[in-house]
């Protein structure tokens, strides 16, 4: 019989000891919910066959598909890792079982282990426990990664109607955090066609010029 994705990645949880909603929830992170991202395809010109259910590696690029290939190269050598380190990780990811389990122990000793143990110490790396470069160690390049996938963690519980279980929360106190909570800004591209930080350039495609912190169009 074949297994469905809930029995891989809660094996995978298992054997990482890391939990099954946070896999799950970085899994549809990544490659979105229904599961049908290039890297995952197996079917990538030159990396027939390989799999990467969390980006692992795959760091931007401007070659088309760069970041999917680069990802991809991650699942079929580690770029450059030791033998040491692709036996641990399971790699080459000539399956979905060892990607997902692969990718999840990667997960638990590069992040988890390390004090980089909730969504937001992944992406902003304030913690001084554990080790790894402070501030730069981050996991994922998209701001708003920790926003959606908490979402995402939430329905997961909620789904399984484990709501009233306890659970603890680490919340980073900054110095100087203003009294009240800053309003969410808008990403929606709309909010910003009438105060002049919309620039149109002759280009192929669309290019938008900031003079400012502003949300991404």
């Amino acid at each position: 019989m074949k297994e469905k994705y809930a029995d891989l990645i809660l094996r995978a949880a298992k054997t990482s000891d890391v939990s099954a909603f946070h896999l799950a929830s970085r899994i549809k992170q990544e490659v979105g919910p229904f599961l049908s991202h290039s890297s995952i395809s197996g079917t990538v010109k030159g990396y027939a066959g390989l799999y990467n259910f969390y980006n692992i590696g795959a760091t931007s690029s401007s070659e088309p598909m760069g970041a999917i290939k680069n990802g991809l190269q991650y699942a079929k050598d580690g770029k450059g890792a030791s033998e040491e380190t692709k036996k641990k990780y399971l790699i080459p990811w000539t399956s979905k079982d060892k990607a997902i389990t692969g990718g999840a122990i990667f997960i638990g000793s590069s992040y988890i282990n390390l004090g980089q143990n909730t969504i937001y110490l992944q992406k902003f790396h304030v913690s001084q426990n554990g080790s790894g470069s402070l501030f730069w160690h981050q996991y994922m390049t998209n701001v708003l990664a920790p926003y959606s996938e908490a979402k995402l963690i939430y329905n997961g519980y909620a789904n399984s109607n484990m709501l009233d279980s306890t659970i603890s929360f680490i919340v980073p106190v900054y110095e100087n955090m203003p009294e009240l909570p800053c309003i969410s800004p808008n990403i929606y591209g709309r909010d910003y066609t009438q105060d002049n930080t919309r620039v149109k350039a002759n280009v192929s495609n669309s290019l938008n010029v900031r003079c400012g912190p502003r949300n991404i169009l």
